[in-house]
């Protein structure tokens, strides 16, 4: 009787390491699927915010600088357009971005409305006329584009320097 009682304990024991082995394993693969979803969403999330602010950053470089009424209505029209595709593709970034992503897309959210806000003033201002002061925004936004991209970046290319592989 003894030893059918002790093979029935040593089933048992079995079958409870049995359970919480795969249990352990499944909450492994669970956690692991949930932490590749997450970088994957927040890989997205960047890419998309790069992409929108790419797009502006190339309107303002491929544009010539005139005054002309029809040059500002232009400009209103396409930095209105694609300042929204910026604060559009801002939510996921907040959502799934580290804090230094999050600050560097806020900044280059507002930089990017502060460049519309000069050709689409508000109500009872005039578009903005001073090369100047468009320079000086266009330079705002580019260095917010480009903390953006550094807050971004994997780590290894954060860290090469191509005087370490070039002798």
């Amino acid at each position: 009787m003894s030893s059918a009682l002790g093979l029935a304990i040593l089933a048992l024991v079995g079958v409870v390491f049995g359970a919480v082995i795969t249990g352990l394993a499944s909450l492994g693969t669970t956690w692991l699927a949930n932490r590749q979803a997450q970088d994957d969403r927040r890989r997205t999330a960047y890419q998309l915010f790069i992409i929108a602010m790419d797009r502006l950053y190339t309107l303002w470089t491929d544009s010539p600088v005139t005054d002309d009424a029809v040059a500002v209505a232009y400009m209103c029209a396409q930095t209105g357009k694609l300042a929204n595709a910026i604060q559009e593709a801002y939510p996921p970034v907040l959502l799934s971005g580290d804090e230094s992503a999050r600050d560097a897309a806020d900044k280059a959210r507002v930089a990017a409305w502060a460049m519309h806000d000069y050709f689409c003033p508000p109500p009872g201002k005039l578009p903005g006329r001073e090369a100047a002061r468009m320079s000086e925004l266009f330079d705002i936004f580019s260095a917010f584009r480009s903390d953006f991209r550094k807050a971004v970046e994997p780590r290894r290319h954060r860290d090469w320097h191509p005087k370490l592989t070039r002798g």
